[in-house]
């Protein structure tokens, strides 16, 4: 059930923000303008065409972009499946601090997905995207802790997930 939440989770949930219908806004930086072309090529299933786009902005250090790369990779969508690619385009992103990226990254070894199980790597990227500032990763390292039979840890992130407002957290609190 957990591999099937993750993969949910990073391939759909991962995205969904850019996924709703909304007015297109233009902005002056062009990395950002390739973006959301590249956002609106995935929305359209034009997947091949965000593919290029998005390549070719993470060879410009995007973090979004080698984000959004990964994406692709592990979905197979507009390239090959490759899950190798995925974790480098992941990482590649996480260097620059892209708190989203880390936590895919951490999926992929929390449920070895093209690498070795690996829970351990798995917390260290949910660490840092929890020190960096994403609301979920507490959620994720809680739930390694209940994976690992700990649960008085797995509650101590729980009520932090809980707090930044993730309600899925709160759930789990009273376990």
């Amino acid at each position: 059930m957990r591999i099937l939440l993750c993969v949910f989770t990073i391939v759909f949930l991962g995205g969904c923000v850019f996924l709703q219908k909304q007015p297109m806004v233009y902005y002056t930086n062009d990395k950002v303008n390739s973006i959301v072309k590249g956002l609106n090529y995935k929305q359209n299933g034009e997947y091949k065409k965000a593919f290029d786009l998005f390549l070719r902005q993470a060879n410009n250090q995007n973090d979004l972009a080698m984000y959004e790369l990964g994406l692709l990779y592990l979905s197979g969508k507009g390239t090959q499946k490759d899950f190798a690619q995925a974790m480098y385009y992941f990482t590649k992103a996480a260097e620059y601090e892209n708190t989203t990226a880390m936590i895919a990254a951490g999926q992929m070894h929390e449920f070895g997905l093209g690498v070795k199980t690996d829970t351990k790597k798995a917390l260290k990227f949910y660490e840092f995207a929890s020190k960096y500032g994403d609301k979920t990763a507490d959620f994720y390292i809680a739930s390694l802790f209940l994976d690992s039979g700990d649960e008085e840890n797995a509650k101590i992130y729980y009520q932090k997930a809980c707090q930044n407002g993730v309600k899925n957290a709160c759930d789990m609190i009273g376990m």
